[in-house]
C-alpha cells in the first residue's frame, strides 16, 4: 500500500492560503466535506488533448502535482500520435502553473508518492515486440526528476507494478517470459537513498498475466541493508488461483501462498494490498469466469486476510457473487488513523439485469479478521465505474465515476462521486464532486500540508456526447476534511 507521511499541526491559515491560491475557491476548514458545497469549483490544469489517460496526483509540503498521459491526432487527425506525458504544478503559495512536458518515457505508469523523497515514476523502455526494460525515476512535485534508477530485468507486455511508502522504500514487481509458454514473477526492492537491489525470483512457473505490489507504512526501525516495511506481491496463476508472496520487514520473500480462486486469463482485478503497521495484510480481488460459449459468467469479489499473529492467510471469504457479472469489476482498500480498513467494490445493481449489468459501489468494513455485510453507497439508478481509493489521516476516500446507464452516449455524461466514511466505519451519502462532463477517470489524494482532499479527473466538457467532436482536459477540485 502506497502511503504518504504527513505533517501534523500545520497552521490553519496556511491551509486556507494554499487552497485559495491553488484552487481559486476556498471553504472554511470547519466545513463538512460530506457536503457538495464544501468542494472547490473545478479548475482546468491541462491543455486540451485528443485523449488523456492515467491521471496521477502527488503532494509534498511545498505543493501538489498532477500528471497525465496524453495522445494527439496527427494530420489529417485520423490516427493518434505516440503517447506523451505532461504535468501541472501548484506551489504551496501559488496557483496551478501551465502544463509542462515530461519525457515521453514517463508515460508508462502512474506516479507513486513516497513522502519527503517526493514521487517515483516507473519507466518502461521497449526492448522487443513484447518486452521492455524497467527503471524508476525519483523526483518532486515540481517535475524535476533525477537520472532513472536501473532495475535489472525484462518486463513482459508491460506487466509491472510499483509501490512505495513515506520512508522512500520502493517495491517493483513484474512478469517476465523467458521463453514461450513460461511466465515468471520477479521483485526488486529499493531502500531509502539507494538504487534497486538484485531482483528476486518470486515464482518460476506461475504463468499468470498480472502482478500487484504493496508496501507497508514502515513502522519498523531502519537497519542497514534491510527493509523497515512489510511487502507483498499478488499475482494470478495459469491454474485459476490467486497467489500472494510476503516479505516481512528485514526478511526475504516467503513462498507464495494460494489464497483463493481467480479467473484464468485477464479477467481479474486486484486491489493494492493493505498492510498495517502490525503486519496485518489484506488482499482483495474481483474475478469473472468467462468461456468461449458465453461472453461472461459469474463474477466474484473475494478477500483474504493474513493476521499479525499468523504465518499464513486465512481462507478467502466471498463478499459478492453474481450470476451475470458486472459491466466493470473493481476493488479498492483504504484506511486512516483511527479507521478500520474498508473495502469498496463494484457489483451488479441486480442479479436479474442482463449482462452487462449496471454496477453499484458496495463498502465492507474490516472487523478483526473478517468483514461486515457490504452496504451500497452509490446512488440508485446510476451505474458506477472506475472505482479508486486513497488513505488519509482523516480517514479513507473512495471515488468513482457514475452515469445514468452503462451505455449512455447522450446527455450530460458521467460525474465523479466521493464517499468519505465516518471514523466509526459508517458510510455516508455520496457527494458529487465534479459536474456531469463525461468524466472518464478520477484519482484522489490527501494533501501533505493539511486536512484537505484533492481529486483530479479527465473530462470532456466540450462534448455533447461521446461520439461528437471534442477534446479532453484534466480538472481538479479539493475540500477540507475536518
Amino acid at each position: 500500500m502506497s502511503s504518504i507521511s504527513r505533517r501534523l499541526g500545520a497552521p490553519r491559515t496556511s491551509f486556507a492560503l494554499a487552497l485559495i491560491a491553488s484552487l481559486t475557491l476556498a471553504h472554511p476548514a470547519t466545513a463538512d466535506p460530506r457536503s457538495a458545497s464544501t468542494w472547490s469549483a473545478p479548475v482546468t490544469v491541462s491543455a486540451p488533448h485528443d485523449l488523456i489517460t492515467m491521471p496521477s496526483l502527488a503532494s509534498q509540503v511545498t505543493g501538489e502535482m498532477v500528471a497525465w498521459r496524453y495522445y494527439d491526432r496527427r494530420p489529417p487527425r485520423q490516427t493518434f500520435g505516440p503517447a506523451r506525458a505532461a504535468f501541472a504544478h501548484a506551489p504551496f503559495n501559488g496557483a496551478f502553473e501551465a502544463q509542462q512536458p515530461l519525457p515521453a518515457t514517463y508515460a508508462t505508469g502512474y506516479l507513486v508518492p513516497i513522502g519527503d523523497a517526493g514521487v517515483a515514476q516507473l519507466i518502461l523502455r521497449r526492448t522487443g515486440v513484447n518486452t521492455s526494460s524497467p527503471s524508476v525515476a525519483i523526483g518532486d512535485v515540481t517535475g524535476r526528476f533525477g537520472a532513472p534508477l536501473a532495475v535489472h530485468g525484462t518486463v513482459w507486455l508491460g506487466h509491472a507494478s510499483l509501490a512505495g511508502n513515506g520512508l522512500g522504500e520502493l517495491l517493483l514487481a513484474w512478469v517476465s517470459s523467458p521463453r514461450p509458454g513460461c511466465r515468471q514473477v520477479w521483485a526488486s526492492v529499493r531502500l531509502p537513498g539507494r538504487g534497486f537491489g538484485r531482483p528476486q525470483l518470486i515464482a518460476s512457473s506461475a504463468d499468470g498475466l498480472d502482478v500487484t505490489a504493496g508496501v507497508g507504512p514502515g513502522s519498523h526501525r531502519l537497519l542497514a541493508g534491510r527493509t523497515a516495511s512489510d511487502m507483498a506481491v499478488v499475482f494470478d496463476s495459469k491454474r485459476g488461483r490467486m497467489l500472494v508472496a510476503v516479505a516481512l520487514h528485514g526478511h526475504s520473500w516467503a513462498s507464495p501462498q494460494d489464497v483463493g480462486p481467480a479467473a484464468v486469463g485477464n479477467a481479474n482485478m486486484v486491489a493494492t494490498p493493505y498492510i498495517s503497521r502490525n503486519s496485518r495484510i489484506i488482499v482483495a480481488w474481483y474475478h469473472r469466469q468467462v468461456s468461449e460459449s458465453r461472453p461472461s459468467g459469474p463474477s466474484f469479489v473475494q478477500v483474504a486476510v493474513r493476521p499479525p499473529d499468523k504465518g499464513r492467510f486465512l481462507a478467502a471469504r466471498t463478499l459478492s457473487r453474481s450470476p451475470n457479472g458486472a459491466a466493470e469489476g473493481g476493488v479498492a482498500i483504504a484506511s486512516g488513523a483511527g479507521f478500520p480498513p474498508m473495502l469498496a467494490f463494484l457489483a451488479p445493481a441486480s442479479p436479474h439485469e442482463a449482462t452487462p449489468a449496471r454496477a453499484v459501489v458496495n463498502v465492507s468494513t474490516a472487523k478483526g479478521n473478517g468483514f461486515s455485510v457490504p452496504v451500497t453507497v452509490s446512488k440508485a439508478g446510476q451505474s458506477a465505474s472506475d472505482l479508486v481509493a486513497a488513505p488519509g489521516i482523516v480517514g479513507p476516500i473512495f471515488t468513482w465515476v457514475s452515469t445514468p446507464s452503462p451505455n449512455a452516449t447522450t446527455g450530460p455524461g458521467g460525474a465523479v462521486y466521493a464517499e468519505l466514511p465516518t471514523r466509526a466505519g459508517h458510510t455516508t451519502p455520496p457527494i458529487q464532486v465534479s459536474p456531469r462532463e463525461h468524466v472518464q477517470e478520477a484519482v484522489a489524494i490527501q494533501s501533505r500540508w493539511g486536512n484537505r482532499w484533492m481529486v483530479a479527473w479527465t473530462a470532456l466538457p466540450q462534448w455533447l456526447s461521446v461520439s461528437a467532436p471534442g477534446r479532453m482536459v484534466v480538472r481538479v477540485s479539493s475540500c477540507f476534511c475536518d
